[in-house]
């Protein structure tokens, strides 16, 4: 994550990744979707929102997430080159 500029909800994103990996999902769940709603253009937080969806089995869900990240992929300053 050190390569990758993120926005001022660094430690939120962070915390809600260290869920994630801690196999908490319904606390990373919500901490992504709180990062989505202040955000709509942080793009990480609508991929990590999706990915724990997948593995949930809740592919609607997913696939929301992954349009919603490619809709803002240019506006995420973490992936302008």
């Amino acid at each position: 994550l050190d390569l990758v500029q993120l926005p001022a909800d660094q430690p939120m994103f962070r915390l809600a990744a260290a869920y994630a990996q801690l196999g908490k999902e319904r606390e990373a769940l919500a901490l992504f979707a709180e990062l989505r709603r202040r955000n709509p253009k942080f793009v990480m937080a609508h991929l990590f929102f999706g990915q724990l969806h997948e593995a949930a089995g809740k592919q609607r869900e997913a696939i929301e997430a992954y349009r919603e990240a490619l809709r803002n992929w240019h506006g995420d300053a973490a992936f302008r080159s």
